[in-house]
């Protein structure tokens, strides 16, 4: 398991998390967990066991908290949560989130489709911040929020068909760059925001 209980903070921010399933996560390095891994922390099981081990980052701010996610298979997840974030001593303390966007490219029959969504909250999200990967994934998922609102969404067929013009409010979040289209080219580039 790539649980982690100590070390170097990110050399540019020094910020850092700290999840309950996971330990200490730094911002801006990329951890693996396995198939095994997920179950027993309860985190969101996508796609079957082929699909593992996947490589999972995060990075931090006072205003953003991104999560990038990349399977085994090539698919990609990257989420956005923005609001206020505070720290103390560097260790992410509390968060009240406004809206949260994310972007995915997952592999299909007949090559890789995309898509995007954003959400927002009818009242700003308290959230506690000793989660779990899995509870971090669905915090602000309308299926599992009664408070969370889609206020946008796309998504694309392999061959490009099927998109709509709702990328704007997804790919604007954050300074334009997080959630752009090609990102899954570089999931991991550091420093995002």
């Amino acid at each position: 398991m790539s649980k982690q209980n100590g070390g170097k903070r990110d050399s540019v921010t020094g910020l850092y998390l700290e999840l309950s399933d996971q330990g200490i996560i730094e911002s801006d390095k990329v951890y693996k967990m396995t198939y095994d891994d997920i179950i027993e922390g309860g985190a969101v099981v996508t796609g079957s066991s082929n699909s593992y081990p996947v490589s999972y980052e995060f990075e931090l701010s006072k205003k953003h908290l991104i999560i990038t996610v990349e399977d085994a298979q090539g698919g990609a997840t990257r989420g956005v949560y923005s609001g206020k974030f505070k720290f103390k001593n560097n260790k992410l303390k509390s968060a009240k989130i406004d809206s949260f966007s994310d972007r995915y490219r997952m592999p299909g029959d007949y090559g890789f489709y995309e898509g995007g969504r954003a959400y927002t909250h009818q009242t700003r999200e308290k959230v506690t911040t000793n989660l779990s990967i899995g509870e971090w994934q669905i915090l602000l998922i309308p299926d599992f929020n009664p408070n969370s609102q889609i206020i946008a969404s796309f998504h694309c067929q392999p061959d490009g068909s099927g998109c709509n013009e709702q990328k704007a409010p997804i790919t604007s979040i954050a300074g334009g760059n997080v959630l752009s289209d090609g990102w899954w080219e570089n999931p991991f580039a550091p420093n995002l925001i």
